[in-house]
């Protein structure tokens, strides 16, 4: 998407430093903006028609292995001293549609921003 995005003449910056991992933010500056969103809409489709892209439903399967991966990242967060709440059941977690991360537990009014940033880094989404 972002190759797309820049091979199409908008710049994008990459931020490393994320408190969320590895983004881009868009300049915009002196730029149509009507025509970015074109742009990026047309990029979007050609991932989705690639097969790169998916937003049908997620399935029972589809939860059972993101549930999987957030407890695994529960664990890595709990290994580097973050206090969790315990996770929702898997049962909770697909009655709610997926709404649950244990990042949401990190909070920035306490940690500072390259605490998180450290903690995405050691524990990524």
């Amino acid at each position: 998407m972002a190759d797309c995005i820049s091979e199409s003449g908008f710049e994008l910056i990459l931020d490393l430093d994320s408190a969320f991992g590895p983004s881009y933010s868009i300049n915009l500056a002196g730029q149509n903006e009507a025509l970015f969103f074109e742009v990026s809409e047309g990029c979007e489709q050609g991932l989705i028609e690639l097969g790169l892209v998916d937003y049908s439903p997620a399935t029972r399967a589809d939860y059972e292995l993101r549930y999987r991966q957030l407890l695994i990242a529960q664990d890595c967060l709990h290994q580097r001293g973050v206090d969790l709440p315990e996770p929702p059941s898997l049962a909770a977690y697909v009655d709610s549609g997926g709404d649950w991360l244990p990042w949401d537990a990190l909070d920035p009014r306490v940690l500072t921003p390259q605490e998180l940033s450290d903690h995405h880094r050691a524990c990524p989404q």
